[in-house]
């Protein structure tokens, strides 16, 4: 082979070998943002304080389009209210949920955020 076409194939090789670094490093950046993509949803559940039956149909009922991502918010508004008056630290949202579930958000959402603020 000629000097001139070692050199490209050289070149060639050096440049595949930075790819496949670079590949390397895209492919644990995209894995890192998926782990902390991931904490973030688990916070957010867990701000919910729901039980292990109420955070099933929660995640069933987004699974399934029967609860949306701004139900969840307006939940979750309601919740900072709510969870002042809980006795013993826990409050029930079996309620909230069902509603969730069977579409009638608003009202009872409502309707929560106003008991919380007159009291």
């Amino acid at each position: 082979m000629s000097t001139r076409l070692e050199k490209i194939n050289e070149e060639i090789k050096r440049i595949e070998k930075r790819i496949a670094l670079q590949q390397d490093q895209l492919k644990g950046a995209i894995q890192r943002r998926k782990d902390i993509e991931n904490e973030e949803i688990i916070k957010s559940f867990r701000t919910l304080n729901l039980d292990h039956k109420e955070l099933v149909s929660v995640v069933n009922g987004l699974q399934n389009g029967t609860i949306t991502v701004e139900d969840i918010r307006k939940l979750t508004e309601t919740n900072g209210e709510s969870d002042k008056d809980a006795s013993a630290g826990y409050f029930d949202h079996s309620k909230e949920v069902n509603d969730l579930e069977q579409g009638n958000t608003g009202n009872k959402l409502i309707q929560i955020e106003s008991e919380g603020k007159s009291e």
